[in-house]
């Protein structure tokens, strides 16, 4: 048997430190991200922009958890398709109901938290193609 010669693995964590403020459109300008994106308790208020489905790459964690953003889910999350692990939206002032354009994050595996927001009405029937969903759906604590 050959010698395999074993490829160090990486990824990339981004923390945006900046509080009391919106999330800046210009995050749609950050593509290259592959791995890990993170927003986490920074304090951030205001909507989610139109712009995260232009994150489209990353693969492993998306999390916006423990700011004070409100508003709808942007339908454009279903450009984050790739993401297999870690839709991180939990203790936020999210309102409405999730866009069925979700559904087309068909990868996601585990981790979906999406509790402790403001959601309302029915889940769409698209979850229904997360055929690969295995740990981890948590809608609880929403309207």
């Amino acid at each position: 048997m050959a010698d395999q010669k074993l490829m160090p693995s990486f990824h990339i964590t981004f923390h945006y430190q900046i509080s009391n403020r919106s999330i800046p459109t210009e995050i749609g300008a950050w593509t290259a991200l592959t791995s890990r994106f993170s927003l986490r308790g920074n304090s951030f208020t205001g909507t989610l922009p139109t712009e995260i489905g232009m994150l489209s790459k990353v693969k492993f964690t998306f999390d916006f958890a423990k700011n004070s953003i409100n508003g709808a889910l942007p339908t454009e999350i279903g450009k984050i398709s790739l993401l297999t692990s870690g839709l991180h939206l939990y203790s936020n002032q999210l309102a409405g109901q999730l866009p069925s354009e979700i559904g087309a994050m068909t990868g996601l595996r585990s981790w979906v938290l999406l509790n402790k927001n403001s959601f309302s009405g029915n889940l769409p029937s698209e979850l229904g193609l997360w055929s690969s969903m295995t740990l981890k759906f948590h809608i609880g604590q929403n309207s």
